[in-house]
């Protein structure tokens, strides 16, 4: 995983992107799903058709806007915004 992620952060490569996003995301559902009693389908959903009930729920525009699908058209998340997003993330396990 680390050199998916230094090839993601560093390298940009498209592939090591995508793995890394997909692997933030699971780790994200898992999250909310054990603070919410929620399931990882019902966040999903949530995220696709009612943003705002999820904003609820997670409080973090950045995060919801990642479990949606959105990415920027012009750059991938950066190395501190990636941090943040785990933080929060981890916050969210405790």
């Amino acid at each position: 995983m680390t050199q998916a992620v230094n090839s993601a952060l560093y390298g940009q490569d498209k592939k090591s992107l995508k793995i890394l996003s997909e692997h933030i995301k699971s780790l994200a559902l898992g999250a909310i799903a054990a603070q919410t009693r929620l399931t990882k389908k019902e966040i999903l959903e949530l995220a696709a058709n009612d943003k705002q009930a999820l904003q609820a729920v997670v409080q973090n525009d950045e995060i919801i806007k990642f479990l949606a699908g959105y990415q920027p058209q012009d750059r991938a998340p950066t190395e501190k915004e990636y941090e943040e997003m785990l933080s929060k993330i981890e916050s969210w396990s405790r």
